[in-house]
């Protein structure tokens, strides 16, 4: 729909400004069209555009601020993931609107908690023995489900690599409860980053609400103390608002490879293997100031539907089932894992002692849609690697994550000391602290 065209959806939240700008265009553009073509010099014609320009603005912010808010719930279509979709649908006219309006409206929910006197920082990351000071990598995997978990569905041999096994072994993977099924990746994101529950109470993604200002969390709580840090993103930028929303969460180094130079996809791949991703990150890890310790953070995005593989990892694993989701997703799952264990590998030679946390981001919409799955539809697989040792985070929402592994930099036992109305006020203090200094 093009930007012209979407002058006419003024109608569907104001029928009186709708005529307003009819007005403006019939009766005193054309008007004043015909005079400047009928000045006889070019100091008057300057004269009237400089007017013309003025009354534009004064009109445009008239529209700013009086569209009604139910316009924006009706008639707009907001594509909480791509910011970039959303302006392309409904043009940037119409977005201009909307993003002025979702701007004002998400500050008069948050902005009254930022004069309360919550200290997220104290209370979920106190100061404590930190004296070790490990290197962590955090690892989001799109859709990484075991498909060991599909009901009724056996497979020729396992899915799982043993080139990960040897990390997992008899305990095997945690399952850990993510806020969101079948999308919303920066959600998952949201929690892992930050150790606060995503209520999504704002926007229905909560990255979609931050505007770029630091706010109090696990990685603004270890960059104070020290620590640098990288992130590795599997996708572009027009995602989920991540440019901002990573300079909130305090993530000071990122990198998105679809459009870094020094990184190619593989051909024949739709998006970004994950082990073509970590041997990049292996040369960035190498690369980084031995002086501080460091945190890197890594997104994959291989997972993601339609599960394609390219033709250099054929099928192996054969399922009972005669679902190709399930053979694509089986298949993928052996690479992908394959390729997660001998990155770790890689990891724990250059640096023995570093925690790597590994966990999926949100389960495939494949569930009840002709597959079952054996858990809850919010439960996904994860593993905690303390020095190479599987550490059991059974049970835990992704926002314990951060607080599990301060505990285990402070050399204390982790324990939840928050009800939810605790967690409400740390989530609304966060995403106001975003918004303004």
């Amino acid at each position: 729909m093009s930007d012209f065209s979407n002058i006419l959806m003024v109608n569907d939240f104001s029928f009186v400004l709708m005529l307003g700008i009819l007005f403006f265009i019939f009766l005193i553009m054309i008007p004043l069209s015909l005079i400047i073509l009928s000045c006889k010099t070019i100091h008057y014609r300057r004269n009237i555009i400089f007017i013309l320009t003025k009354i534009t603005i004064i009109i445009s912010f008239a529209i700013l601020l009086f569209t009604p808010n139910n316009y924006l719930l009706k008639h707009f279509n907001y594509i909480n993931y791509s910011q970039a979709k959303t302006i392309k649908y409904n043009g940037r006219f119409a977005s201009f609107i909307y993003y002025d309006c979702i701007s004002h409206l998400s500050a008069e929910k948050v902005l009254a908690y930022k004069q309360k006197d919550i200290h997220v920082n104290a209370m979920l990351f106190p100061e404590g023995n930190l004296t070790q000071k490990p290197n962590i990598h955090l690892i989001v995997l799109e859709s990484f489900v075991d498909p060991r978990l599909l009901k009724g569905i056996t497979y020729n041999r396992s899915p799982l690599a043993k080139e990960l096994q040897r990390y997992l072994g008899k305990q095997g993977f945690s399952h850990l409860r993510s806020p969101v099924y079948g999308g919303g990746t920066a959600q998952a994101e949201f929690e892992i980053l930050t150790g606060i529950k995503a209520f999504g109470k704002v926007d229905s993604v909560d990255f979609n609400t931050l505007r770029g200002e630091r706010m109090s969390g696990f990685i603004d709580s270890l960059n104070r103390h020290g620590y640098q840090n990288y992130a590795s993103i599997a996708t572009s930028s027009e995602y989920f608002n991540s440019i901002l929303a990573y300079k909130s969460i305090g993530l000071e180094h990122f990198e998105f490879l679809e459009e870094t130079k020094d990184f190619e996809i593989r051909e024949g791949d739709k998006h970004i293997f994950d082990g073509d991703l970590f041997a990049y990150n292996l040369k960035k890890i190498q690369a980084l100031p031995k002086d501080k310790p460091y945190l890197f953070y890594t997104l994959g995005m291989y997972g993601h539907i339609p599960y394609e593989r390219n033709k250099l990892r054929p099928s192996i694993i054969f399922p009972s089932s005669e679902d190709h989701r399930i053979k694509r997703i089986a298949n993928q799952f052996y690479y992908r894992t394959r390729a997660l264990g001998k990155y770790i590998d890689e990891i724990l030679a250059l640096d023995p002692h570093a925690i790597i946390y590994v966990s999926s981001d949100h389960l495939p919409a494949i569930v009840n849609d002709g597959i079952k799955y054996k858990k809850d539809r919010k439960v996904n697989i994860a593993f905690l690697l303390v020095e190479g040792k599987n550490i059991s985070l059974d049970g835990l929402p992704f926002y314990h994550v951060p607080r599990y592994i301060w505990e285990l930099l402070n050399e204390r036992k982790f324990i939840d000391k928050h009800d939810r109305d605790a967690e409400k006020s740390l989530y609304f203090k966060v995403l106001s602290e975003s918004l303004s200094k």
